[in-house]
């Protein structure tokens, strides 16, 4: 008779718990995949405007203080991977809360921008650095 008591034929309730938990656990995953696709997605454009944004920053760094032009439009061959993207650079005379000690002539603030559309957002990336005729 204690044999037939002893049988571990069947589920016990361990295992239907563990079961549930593994089965939610994947839905939990599942269900947040596309947002994590989306933010990935993202998070890459919004980098990709900052490398060019900061290129430019280079680029302009490189150039003569007296060639700056007051301003001008980015061009980059990777803009085409933003969906409708544009960009500007913006010259200007140094702010006078910062130039405090009249060297506004030496200096000019340096604005670049990234537009793009992000699905049915638009989405902007901007840096702002000031310019001296002496270099940094």
């Amino acid at each position: 008779m204690k044999a037939i008591f002893k049988s571990s034929d069947g589920i016990s309730a361990m295992e239907v718990i563990l079961v549930c938990l593994i089965i939610g656990f994947l839905i939990l995953i599942i269900g947040n995949l596309p947002n994590s696709i989306k933010l990935i997605g993202e998070s890459n454009r919004s980098s990709l405007a900052k490398d060019i944004l900061l290129k430019k920053i280079e680029d302009i760094r490189s150039t003569s203080f007296d060639s700056l032009a007051s301003s001008t439009t980015i061009s980059d061959p990777r803009m085409n991977k933003l969906s409708d993207a544009s960009g500007s650079i913006t010259v200007e005379d140094c702010p006078l809360t910062v130039c405090k000690n009249g060297e506004e002539d030496d200096v000019k603030q340096v604005t670049l921008e990234i537009t793009w559309q992000d699905g049915t957002q638009t989405k902007q990336s901007k840096l702002t650095t000031l310019v001296s005729k002496n270099g940094l």
